[in-house]
């Protein structure tokens, strides 16, 4: 069983010496330490980075709601258009209106 570490910017490693026994399965013991050091500085680099598995869920949970308020807006900008072709068949009307006012007047 692995043992697991967890640091403070909520990055999971599995422990060094675990790692280095697995290591030394497939490799020599000077590129198992090779390795490990190369594991170390990409460890480094990503909690470094300061971005979190938390970090994702925020930003899963923003894209949501921007999802949401993008089809609420897609919603309202089509009840607009209705709106609008009901606008533009009243003037219509009202310039057909006009025109036969006119024409009974002259």
């Amino acid at each position: 069983m692995q043992k697991v570490i967890k640091m403070s910017s909520e990055l999971v490693l599995i422990d060094r010496e675990v790692l280095l026994a697995e290591l030394q399965h497939a490799f020599d013991a000077k590129t198992a330490e090779v390795l490990l050091r190369v594991l170390d500085k990409v460890a480094a680099q990503v909690r470094d980075t300061g971005v979190t598995r938390e970090d994702f869920r925020e930003l899963k949970q923003i894209v949501a709601e921007l999802v949401s308020a993008q089809a609420r807006t897609e919603e309202q900008v089509r009840e607009l258009v209705k709106a609008q072709a009901r606008t533009e068949e009243q003037v219509r009307e009202l310039a057909e209106a006009q025109a036969r006012t006119e024409e009974h007047v002259t």
